[in-house]
Formats: C-alpha cells, structure tokens, sequence
C-alpha cells in the first residue's frame, strides 16, 4: 500500500475518534469523516508500518444529513452524520473491546441506551477564539490543529448560549485592544440562567468595557473573568474576578439542588446524569443509616443524590478543587443533609491515606468518579486490601475504566 494509490474500502467499523476503520492488504486503513457501511473509493494520504490513512467518496446506508453545518470540519462531535442507532452500537463495541484487552471477556455488558435529547443538551462549552481585523472569530478547533472553525452556534448546547455569543460578537466589534486579550469564553448554565467567564492573557487596566458586557442577555445571571497568561493548553488560570451579578449557576437533578461555580465539575448533560444517578442508586442499595464515601465527589452531586433518597446517611466526599469543595458543602445544606462532611485533597497524594482507610473500613459502599485517567494504582490498591464490600465505578473513558476494574478483581471483587 502507496500514497496516493486508490483502493475501494468497506468501512466495517468505527474508533472512539469517529474515523471510519477499513481493512486492505492486511493494513488497517482510518478514514476521517467515513462512517461504518460505507462503500468507498479511497486515496490513501498517508501510510505507516502499522497502519494507513485515505480519504473517502462515497456515502454509507448509516449516514444521516447532520444538524450541524460545520460537523465535517469541526474538531468538537465525531457522531453527528451517523444514525443514533449506529453510535449506540459502536459505543457499546467500545466498552466490550476495552474490558476485553483488559482480561475481563465474561462479563455482561448492557445495551447502551438513548434516554436523553441528542442536541442542546450541553450546559457548558469552552470555546478557543481569535480577534482579527475588528472582528471575533469563535468556534471549535479543526482536528489535530489551531485553526478554529468559526461557527455561530453548536446544536449540542443549551440553546441561551447562542444569544450570549452574538451578544459577545457585537460587542468586541472594533474594540481590538480588548479583543486581543481574549483566549477563551466559558459559559455554564443551570435552572438560574448562563453564567459568563472570559479568560484572559492578562489583567486589564480598565473594567468599564468588560462589566457592560451581556447586558442585553436577560439569561446571563453572572459575569466574571479568569487570568491566564500561561502559554499553555490549560484553559482556566487561577485567578477569577467577579464583574457582575453571580459567580455560580443552580441546578437540580431528581429534584436535588445544586450550586455550580465556574471551575467546580459537573455533568454537562444534566438528563444524562439523572439517568447514571438513579442506576447509582439502584446498585448501592443504601439502607437507613447507610455509611457512604464518595471519592472525587466534585460539587457533591451523586453522594448528596443518594443520601437525599436515603434517611439519615452518613456522606463524606474527597474532592481536588477547593471551589467545588466550598459548593459541595453548600449543597448539603440547600438539600438539608445534615451528616455530610467534604475535604480538599488530591486523592493518591497520601495526604488522606488515614482517613480514607478509617472511612473504608466502616462505609457500607463507596463511589468513585475519577477524571478521564482513572483511579491512581495507590487508591486501587487501598480500596483492594480494605474490608469495604460495595464500590460503585462512574467512569467517563472505558479504557481506563477497564484498567481500574481488571486491577480491582485481583482483589476479589
């Protein structure tokens, strides 16, 4: 196989990336912007030992005309021209893959399920921008690139977002010492409207410009602005300035209230998460008087989620973010969740070693819901030799989840 040669492909799969995957001459060939069905001409563009990338002709029986008219460039959905039905089918294929190049084949894996919208569904988005000639560019990154897909708004958020982004445009137009400023826009929103954050390259000299922002969004409930000048790919700096209104948006799951400031994580698709919560609930099987440790606990969400549904729980929540930590506990009193006590560390620092272990030793199930990497090996291993006999596993990336489960069962669970 040679660049620029052309083969006819099946596209029999697709990778977590949403490229098509096909299989010619005993090299597997990806396909950017191919979905699983299609029959294609392919140029191949580019070609390693192991495997070869090409670029497609024609459409796939799955292919579906997709809502957004900057899906095939965008860098932001992988999905978006592919049946419902279909992206199911290849998530699911996903997990199962995972679990099995971890050494777990037997195990039961669920159909995976569409319970919530397909689009404006997101409560957050953190969008890259660029100022250039009096004028705000905002969108998504091209894949593997810098260059920003200007798009006027993503049908995957929460519809106010749009009318906070032309507000934005408007207002940045032909003012270019404080366009140029601008890395970032972080929105957020809840039950109590969207909250604004602008990250910055630095502290502006005057505030006026910055406080007048949004002021014709009647759904805007806070805007505030965020300090970063490091020349890095981290989005949010340290430090936050309030400009007006609230720091925080509020929001319910299942009828729990929850306050969410602008650093502090939080599930962006609010139906989605009733769903997990609710089966979280099911698996726990919480008893009056229950004893609960909720690892990673974030804002608090799924440990107050269980103990709102049961009477008188005792909840201890470990989180790495101080802001979230501060929400954390004011969401146990806005829910009247007395025996609820959170702590600040990063889990696998040993700075909580103690406690954790004193709080594992006596909880009746504990929850863990790591970032993306999955639990540190020291935190598996302490949960493997202590006596607690239910743990509950939120994950957000199967391959590490699989990681993290196959450490587990040599533990006997």
């Amino acid at each position: 196989m040679k660049k620029n040669e052309f083969y006819t492909l099946h596209v029999e799969d697709m990778n977590h990336l949403g490229y098509g995957v096909a299989r010619e001459k005993g090299m597997v060939v990806f396909l950017p912007g191919a979905v699983m069905g299609d029959e294609v001409t392919a140029k191949i563009i580019k070609v390693t030992k192991s495997y070869a990338v090409a670029r497609i002709e024609r459409p796939s029986p799955f292919r579906i005309a997709s809502p957004c008219p900057v899906s095939d460039r965008c860098g932001g959905c992988h999905y978006m021209s592919l049946s419902r039905t279909q992206e199911l089918q290849i998530k699911r294929k996903r997990i199962a893959a995972a679990f099995a190049k971890a050494g777990l084949r037997d195990i039961a894996i669920a159909d995976v399920t569409a319970g919530t919208r397909e689009l404006g569904y997101r409560n957050k988005v953190q969008l890259p921008v660029i100022f250039k000639d009096g004028r705000l560019s905002v969108g998504y990154y091209a894949p593997h690139s810098h260059t920003i897909v200007e798009n006027d708004f993503c049908p995957l958020c929460d519809p106010r977002f749009e009318e906070v982004l032309s507000s934005l445009r408007r207002s940045f137009a032909g003012h270019p010492n404080e366009g140029e400023m601008l890395r970032h826009i972080f929105l957020r929103s809840g039950e109590s409207g969207v909250l604004v954050c602008l990250i910055l390259r630095g502290m502006p000299a005057e505030l006026a410009f910055w406080r007048a922002l949004c002021m014709d969004c009647a759904g805007v409930c806070g805007v505030m602005l965020n300090i970063n000048a490091d020349d890095t790919n981290v989005i949010l700096g340290d430090r936050f300035i309030p400009l007006r209104g609230e720091t925080f948006v509020t929001d319910s799951i299942g009828g729990v209230h929850f306050r969410i400031s602008a650093p502090a994580f939080y599930q962006v698709n609010r139906e989605g998460a009733k769903l997990a919560y609710e089966k979280l609930r099911e698996l726990a099987g919480l008893s009056e008087g229950s004893r609960l440790l909720d690892l990673f606990c974030g804002t608090g969400t799924i440990g107050l989620y269980l103990a709102v549904h049961t009477p008188g729980c005792r909840l201890t929540g470990i989180e790495i973010t101080p802001e979230a930590v501060e929400n954390a506990r004011e969401n146990a009193s806005l829910n009247q969740i007395e025996n609820a006590e959170f702590y600040c560390a990063d889990i696998g620092d040993g700075s909580l070693d103690r406690l954790i272990a004193e709080r594992l030793s006596n909880a009746d199930a504990a929850i863990v819901d790591p970032p993306r990497k999955g639990c540190p090996p020291s935190l598996i291993a302490q949960i493997g030799t202590s006596p607690l006999k239910k743990l509950l596993y939120m994950s957000c990336d199967p391959e590490t989840l699989a990681r993290d489960a196959a450490l587990l069962t040599s533990y006997g669970f």
